[in-house]
């Protein structure tokens, strides 16, 4: 309903659309329960049941060709996937650069945000054995 009202008051409005259980965080768990620019977690998850989410506020992430990392927005994702919801735009840019990395333990770290019986093998299945072959240095 907010990106129809967008659309006929000619704002912006995000205009891809995801799971937030497919975007993963680039930083330690810690970091999404500190305060952001804005708002803490807890922060966000009360202004999102309150007014709902903001179409016009898009996750930014980097598209590896592999997995869609998040580069800006981590509250926001964890905030919709701690409330249960299904989708959250976002803004990409493909890149064969790794400039931002993933860690297992950040992933571990990120899952109960999502669902208690979540884990990123859903999505990506094999990315926690991919991760543990580079973080012991049999890929490089």
């Amino acid at each position: 309903i907010k990106c129809e009202e967008c659309y006929k008051n000619g704002q912006y409005f995000g205009k891809k659309w995801a799971s937030p259980k497919v975007f993963l965080p680039s930083q330690p768990e810690l970091s999404t329960c500190r305060k952001g620019r804005i708002f803490t977690i807890d922060e966000m998850i009360d202004v999102i049941q309150k007014e709902g989410y903001d179409p016009t506020q898009e996750l930014d992430i980097i598209n590896n060709g592999k997995y869609k990392i998040i580069r800006e927005g981590h509250h926001r994702n964890f905030a919709v996937a701690k409330l249960g919801k299904t989708l959250i735009p976002y803004r990409e840019e493909k890149s064969k650069d790794n400039r931002f990395t993933i860690d297992s333990k950040w992933l571990y770290g990120h899952e109960w945000f999502i669902a208690q019986d979540f884990s990123y093998e859903e999505v990506y299945p094999g990315i926690y054995e991919e991760l543990a072959k580079k973080e012991i240095g049999e890929e490089k």
